[in-house]
Order: structure tokens, then sequence, then C-alpha cells
């Protein structure tokens, strides 16, 4: 018992030198540097928008990283930070650890914002230990904590080399997975190239009005395909809530249903301070419903029609909520505008 302890009492643990952070978009993740040349290994949904990653050391130096190679299947990216050449970096191990072995992480737990206040100096390089629970083809399960800042990060053994590339979490205690680094170091030694398509596929809730025609509120899932985070394809199909209610009170009531749109976005500021700006145009089914009492024999009547008309949008979203503006062109050849309150939930889907 008491050699265990004295173990545990020297243990060697690894150094967080080498360990930086990511901020690309609002995604702020961890890497690590392996090499002189000033190249670092992450996960490639850290930097699925595409374009350049601002890359920082825990000793304050900073620089760009240009992405050069990725991986999607085994969920890794390898990038170019010519800024952080000659800085400390961690040797990538080509065998994977057995179970039982012990590991520890480092990252940004919760990166986007650094601790303050009772947290200050918390929460970025921060490392937590655990073991190597099972080793799967692409996987490594591990018991050592991890949270979204994690990402990227590396998962070192008990000789401060880099086992696994922190990917994602499960719910639950000590449910944590990292890429096998051995695949990391093939990758590395021969880069597969940055392929120039790339995205994600989300899927967000939307509350739209009408209000130069009615007051009728339509709750609408609302799909997206981004391509590097830059060109968007929504498609949205929406439910008008209480149409017939505003039929009979107004005489009519108009919602958009379903809508098909193409554009472009811009990011702004990184982390928590990223911005969105989407610019789209295509075709909106605008659904009208009118509600008359018949004279006949006094029931309540109504008629619905639908017309397919062009939209333009304007919008902005910091990644968690949004507001659009549309512009519907009508049949009377006039303006309509649209107001829609965007959710990002259940948010990103899939990655590609």
């Amino acid at each position: 018992m008491l050699a265990w302890l004295a173990v545990l009492a020297f243990a060697e643990v690894p150094d967080t030198a080498s360990v930086v952070l990511i901020t690309h978009g609002d995604a702020v993740c961890a890497g690590t540097l392996v090499d002189d040349a000033g190249t670092v290994l992450t996960a490639y949904h850290c930097i699925i928008g595409g374009g350049r990653a601002h890359v920082a050391l825990e000793d304050g130096s900073v620089g760009w990283g240009k992405v050069v190679a990725q991986d999607v299947r085994w969920d890794l990216a390898v990038l170019e930070v010519p800024a952080l050449a000659g800085k400390p970096h961690a040797t990538v191990r080509t065998e994977p650890p057995a179970p039982g072995d012990e590991v520890w992480a480092v990252g940004h737990p919760f990166g986007a914002s650094e601790g303050f206040g009772y947290l200050s100096g918390t929460l970025r390089w921060s490392m937590s230990r655990g073991e190597v629970s099972r080793v799967g083809a692409r996987a490594l399960q591990t018991t050592a904590p991890v949270n979204p800042g994690n990402s990227g990060g590396p998962l070192f053994d008990a000789s401060g080399d880099l086992v696994g590339v922190v990917s994602r979490k499960l719910d639950g205690d000590g449910i944590g997975f990292a890429t096998r680094a051995d695949r990391a170091a093939d990758l590395i030694a021969s880069p597969e190239g940055y392929r120039v398509i790339g995205g994600q596929i989300s899927l967000d809730s939307m509350v739209s009005m009408l209000p130069d025609s009615s007051v009728t509120p339509t709750a609408t899932a609302l799909g997206s395909i981004a391509v590097r985070d830059r060109a968007v394809l929504w498609l949205g199909a929406g439910l008008p809530l209480g149409r017939r209610w505003d039929a009979l009170t107004y005489g009519d009531s108009s919602a958009s249903t379903w809508e098909a749109r193409f554009g472009l976005r811009q990011r702004a500021f990184r982390g928590q301070m990223t911005f969105r700006f989407d610019v789209s145009a295509g075709v909106v089914s605008i659904n009208t419903t009118e509600g008359f009492i018949d004279p006949d024999d006094l029931t309540v009547r109504f008629l619905r029609s639908q017309e397919i008309r062009p939209i333009g949008t304007v919008g902005f979203s910091n990644g968690i909520a949004g507001l659009d503006w549309g512009f519907i062109y009508g049949v009377d050849e006039t303006w309509q505008t649209r107001i829609a309150v965007r959710i990002a939930w259940p948010g990103r889907l899939w990655l590609f």
C-alpha cells in the first residue's frame, strides 16, 4: 500500500507547454503542437467552418493556423501555424495504449469564457486524470473528464506522449472519447490534403410572422446545409398557429408554410462574441385562409389558397439565437415583410 502511494506521489504530470487554444468562429477548442515547424493536431469538428483559426499558447504566443489536412471519419485535422515554430511540442505515440493505462486530458473546458472573479486562473489549460477504459478501432474510451472546450485537445500518457485527440463525450460520468493518435501520426506524415467541400447539416427552430397581412405566427423546422459556413442552403417547413381563429377575427390570415433559400454567410469576431450574418434568396409558399359565415346555413366556412412567391432575407445570429428579416414580393406587385426568430435547436446534426 505504501509503495502504491509513493508511486502516486512522484508520478510525473505531463507538461502543458505544447497545448494550444484554438478559436475559430464560435468554436473554442484545444490542440497540440507536434513538431518544431508549428504543426498543430486538433479535431476536425473544431475547424469545420473553413478559413484560418486563431491559435494561442499558454505563454502568450499567438498565430493563425491554416488547415493542411483532415480526416472527417476519424475527426482529425492538421494545421500549420508558422508563428509557433520552435515552440515545445509533444511526441505522437504510434502504438495505442492498453486498457487501464493512466492518461491525462488537457484543454479548456467551457473555454468560451475565461475564468474570472472566484474562477480566475482556471478553466483554460486545465488538466484531468483518468484511465483508458477501452481501445476501439478508431477511438479510445477514457474516464478522464472532458467537456466542451476539451475537443481537439491531447490525451497524454504517463510519459507525456500524445496517445489520443479528444473528440466527444456521452452523457454520464467518465465516458469520454479520443481519436487514437496512431492514426494521427499517419495523417501528419502523409497529409491527405484539405478538402474544399465540407461542412455541416443543422436543424433549427423558427417562429415567423407576416405583420403586413395578419398576426398569425408560424412554427417552422428550418434545416440548413452549410459548406464551410460560407454557402448555405435553407429548407423549411412550417405550421401556422391559430390561423382559423385569426381568419375569423380579421377576415383572412396569411402565413409562410414552406421555403427554399440559398445564400452566403459571413462571420464576425471570435469565440462568445461571434456573429453570423446571412443574405439569401429563394421562394416561399404563402398560405392564406379566409374565414366567413355561410349566409345559407349560418355555418363557419374557410377557404384556403396558396401562392409561391420570391423571398430575399437578411439576418444575423450568434450560434444560439438569431433574427431574420424577409422581403416577399407579392402578386399585387408590393413587398411584404416577414420577421422571424431562429433558435439553434436541436442544432448541428451531421458533419461532412
